[in-house]
């Protein structure tokens, strides 16, 4: 099946990012979830839920702080995988997938905020 995303583009205005659901496989079996993401700025710190999920950068530059470690540096092409219960954060200016498996859910993303996405127009 081809797709060119599975909805609207949604903004997190606290994360200073818009994204696209390209493919949530909750439609199907709940395996995966391919998110496209446009960044400029820090995203808030968050704790994954999800089994594994895979940052790829597609453009621009991202730095992430992994539990105690700071300064992760990704380029494009550069892959980065996180396991469940991974606290990070990022920041930076650029286009990336993120990828989850089981497919995201609302309850995957631990925050200390509350994080509201709205339709961008």
């Amino acid at each position: 099946q081809l797709r060119h995303g599975a909805g609207d583009w949604l903004a997190e205005p606290q994360n200073h990012l818009n994204y696209i659901s390209l493919l949530n496989s909750h439609e199907f079996s709940g395996a995966i979830s391919v998110t496209k993401v446009e960044i400029e700025g820090k995203h808030l710190e968050l704790i994954t839920k999800s089994d594994v999920r895979i940052y790829i950068l597609i453009s621009g530059h991202l730095s992430f702080s992994i539990e105690d470690e700071s300064g992760i540096e990704l380029q494009p092409g550069t892959i980065l995988t996180l396991a469940a219960g991974t606290r990070y954060s990022l920041e930076g200016k650029g286009e990336y997938f993120v990828i989850n498996a089981p497919a995201f859910k609302e309850s995957d993303d631990e925050y200390n905020h509350l994080i509201s996405p709205m339709r961008v127009k």
